[in-house]
């Protein structure tokens, strides 16, 4: 697969961090770009484009560059296949659904064995209920995490503009949502509850005196609720007057209120 010898290598290594020499680095990568095309196609297959997956196997493949010691006694290619690899698989793990789920190390191994088994399970949309108990006694978990793992895979985000069938005619995903909007029913009900309310109010005023009707407009039936001091300098009387008369107001409104309303 390289193309350098193992001595070669080991120049272009020290060469990018001992000097930061980027044509080193880069003829580093260049040799072994078919490494990372490989592996993105392997680990492809839904989700993010494989162009997408061999960027991020790039950026695996420099991070093996800048942690490689010349002291080990394996080929470049033997130690940046597990940082090309993990660097996919968390892409595949981030971009694989808009809803974040968790990354750790055993979730993301999980998903890779998921993913694995779900290429084997062409006939089906789910794995069979004996590889899900298989797997959660493997990674140590419950079931209900392998089959995250497993809606995770299956499952591919839908936009809700989608329509829902071929033709369009049976609308879009989004049509379906449930309405914020208040029911038909219930929105009838409250408007001639309203509007009763609305007339016993205006026949219940017609009681009140004079004073009374204004102090209870100014205090309850305006947006800008008037001060007690300002209705009593208005009527020449103390704010205790204001108070006991709007309360003797407030008695004759609720005695006259019908029962459905009081």
């Amino acid at each position: 697969m390289s193309f350098l010898t193992r001595d070669e290598e080991l120049v272009l290594i020290r060469q990018w961090q001992d000097a930061a020499d980027r044509r080193s680095l880069g003829k580093l990568l260049l040799s072994h770009a078919p490494l990372v095309y490989r592996m993105a196609r392997r680990m492809g297959g839904g989700g993010p484009t494989r162009e997408d997956l061999a960027q991020e196997g790039f950026v695996g493949l420099i991070n093996a560059a800048n942690r490689f010691r010349t002291e080990f006694d394996v080929r470049f290619a033997t130690y940046a296949t597990w940082w090309v690899r993990s660097a996919i698989q968390e892409h595949l793990m981030r971009n694989w659904s808009v809803v974040t789920t968790g990354s750790s190390t055993a979730q993301r191994q999980l998903y890779r064995r998921v993913q694995r088994l779900a290429r084997q399970v062409v006939s089906e949309s789910f794995l069979p209920d004996a590889t899900r108990r298989e797997l959660a006694r493997e990674f140590g978990v419950s079931l209900a995490s392998v089959e995250r793992a497993e809606c995770r895979y299956f499952r591919r985000d839908v936009s809700l503009s989608r329509t829902i069938d071929d033709e369009g005619r049976a609308g879009t995903w989004e049509d379906r949502l449930p309405s914020d909007a208040q029911p038909p029913d219930e929105a009838a009900i409250e408007n001639i509850q309203a509007e009763a309310r609305s007339q016993w109010l205006n026949s219940a005023m017609e009681r009140l005196s004079g004073r009374e009707r204004r102090i209870i407009e100014a205090r309850y039936l305006k947006d800008d609720n008037t001060f007690l001091e300002d209705l009593g300098r208005e009527f020449g009387i103390s704010k205790e007057r204001v108070r006991q008369i709007e309360e003797a107001a407030l008695r004759k409104l609720r005695a006259a209120a019908p029962m459905h309303l009081a």
